[in-house]
């Protein structure tokens, strides 16, 4: 376990992801002033319920008219999300995947399915509230993540350079700093998809080690 780079390599990949999920959340906050100031003005607060809170689409109301509620699916449309989610979530594929972080759709058996269900639905101050906490929660995870991954090497001989961690930490960085810049935030589409390909090229690489870890105990035994 070589501590010294799995310590350099989480403090470097949770540095590009902090200020993404930072920007997210002042999206989602002015979003809600937003919304409570069309509530207010409309005098009928607790009429409507907004979801959609990190500005992915137009922000989806579930409207109450004489007694009778109008929802609509995320699930079923087609999502753009914003370049920083995505520069985050392929950059912490595995991770990003097991909480199901700021997808519109996501499943169940993910931490943010199961704490705030399939969709964002309810209260705008207890969505905001619970994405607070996952993302505090995606933080810790990303940071044990590239602990295991740059500290224990698919390939020990490998020259460090040439590792798949090193080109999806490369990845990120450039395409979070492209991110932070509005008018060019656009190129980093580039950079996050040749990142998630490396992880696919990574998580490739842990099961045929394994299998061949697997038959050769079993020959050997």
């Amino acid at each position: 376990m070589n501590w010294k780079r799995a310590l350099i390599m989480a403090a470097v990949n949770l540095a590009a992801a902090v200020p993404m999920i930072l920007l997210l959340e002042a999206r989602d906050a002015r979003l809600l002033r937003q919304f409570e100031l069309k509530s207010a003005l409309a005098g009928q607060p607790g009429a409507l319920r907004l979801a959609g809170l990190d500005g992915s689409r137009p922000p989806r109301l579930l409207a109450v008219q004489n007694g009778q509620s109008v929802t609509f699916d995320p699930c079923e449309d087609w999502v753009h999300y914003p370049v920083q989610v995505e520069v985050v979530y392929f950059g912490n594929m595995p991770v990003a995947s097991l909480v199901g972080w700021r997808l519109a759709c996501r499943p169940h058996w993910t931490l943010t399915g199961w704490l705030m269900g399939k969709t964002d639905s309810g209260p705008p101050r207890r969505i905001l509230a619970l994405r607070r906490r996952i993302d505090a929660a995606l933080c810790v995870l990303i940071f044990l993540q590239w602990i295991v991954v740059a500290g224990l090497p698919l390939a020990r001989r490998q020259r460090f350079w040439t590792q798949p961690g090193v080109l999806i930490t490369t990845c990120t960085v450039i395409a979070a700093f492209l991110a932070l810049i509005r008018p060019v935030e656009g190129l980093a589409k580039l950079p996050t998809l040749l990142a998630g390909f490396a992880w696919i090229w990574w998580l490739i690489a842990l099961v045929l080690i394994t299998i061949r870890f697997a038959w050769r105990r079993v020959v050997r035994h």
